[in-house]
């Protein structure tokens, strides 16, 4: 057998050494290098979207695009994360007037979805805002919502900016609304602001049919009282028809105690006709005294001395004698003489 040479071997040998060398050197490469490997994993991203092009009969992979996020959007929830800037709600209310139509509508459609607190309340301001610029497009949008919380919100405030400018109007829109929720909102928020607009008899025809509540007394409260200052008779003749005990004592103990400052003789019949005797009447009596000592203080003395022996009487000549005193002290020191005899 023959031999090879020694340095013929010598030679393989580091070939077959620089070879393996090279391939070790070309691993580390492309485990540093190339994504997906156990020193550098591959980014997460979506899988391109396979899309069929009817020019090259075949499918095309198309990467899909990045959602970009509204402004206003980021600016709201900047703003929603910390209580303390929406407490005061200015930071709202200047991102509200600074945004579009077409933004506000994207914007109530997500924040419909939200229904978290902020939401409902930007989403109060920015129903407002559209409707003090389209009443009609607005309440169009709100009449799809559904029946609930922010559904509440929107319908009480589309009308408030409506009424300003179109008040029967926004009345004939939310008399065709179907019964619910929504439409009781509407009713009662649409009721205090034709009271605020003295227009006291639209605003009770719109609540006095209402299912009970502390909101629906405190608009009928205050519309009655609206009414009473213009048409006295006609409002207490509508009061003492309220089905209600507790709703009509109360209306009426608000008008007479109103009607005391203009017209204390007037309220003196009222209280002592028709609210029923207990506090909220003695409450109504030694009102009326002191307003009515205050202008005529005889009649009022001639009022206080026809009143039984008891806790009203000694409490309404005090209060007489208090505002008498101030204005002739000598005549009411008299009268005083004279009753205790």
């Amino acid at each position: 057998m023959r031999v090879p040479p020694i340095n013929n071997m010598r030679n393989s040998v580091l070939l077959f050494c620089g070879l393996i060398l090279a391939a070790c050197l070309g691993l580390i490469y492309r485990s540093s290098f190339w994504p997906g490997s156990a020193g550098n994993p591959a980014p997460e991203i979506n899988p391109p979207v396979q899309r069929s092009d009817p020019l090259l009969g075949v499918s095309a992979s198309i990467a899909p695009q990045p959602t970009l996020v509204p402004d206003w959007e980021t600016r709201f929830w900047k703003i929603a994360s910390e209580p303390a800037r929406m407490e005061s709600q200015d930071e709202l209310e200047e991102l509200a007037g600074s945004m579009t139509d077409d933004q506000i509508r994207d914007a109530l459609d997500k924040l419909g979805a939200d229904q978290s607190g902020a939401g409902i309340i930007f989403g109060r301001l920015l129903v407002r805002r559209w409707a003090e610029k389209s009443p009609a497009a607005a309440a169009q949008w709100v009449a799809s919502l559904p029946d609930n919380s922010y559904g509440h919100a929107a319908f009480k405030e589309v009308v408030i900016p409506w009424a300003d400018k179109d008040l029967d109007g926004a009345v004939g829109w939310v008399q065709q609304l179907p019964d619910g929720g929504n439409k009781t909102a509407a009713e009662l928020s649409l009721a205090a602001a034709a009271a605020n607009q003295k227009d006291a008899v639209t605003a009770i025809n719109l609540t006095a049919n209402l299912p009970p509540s502390p909101e629906r007394d405190n608009v009928l409260n205050y519309s009655v009282r609206q009414w009473a200052t213009v048409d006295q008779n006609s409002a207490v003749s509508w009061i003492n028809q309220v089905q209600d005990p507790a709703l009509r004592e109360q209306m009426l103990e608000h008008v007479t105690m109103d009607l005391a400052v203009q017209d204390p003789f007037n309220a003196a019949t009222i209280a002592t006709t028709a609210l029923t005797p207990g506090p909220g009447q003695n409450n109504v009596v030694l009102n009326i005294v002191q307003f009515w000592a205050a202008a005529e203080p005889d009649s009022a003395a001639a009022w206080v001395a026809q009143f039984p022996e008891g806790d009203l009487r000694s409490a309404a000549m005090e209060n007489l004698v208090e505002v008498w005193q101030k204005n002739d002290p000598d005549a009411a020191s008299a009268w005083v003489k004279t009753v205790l005899q």
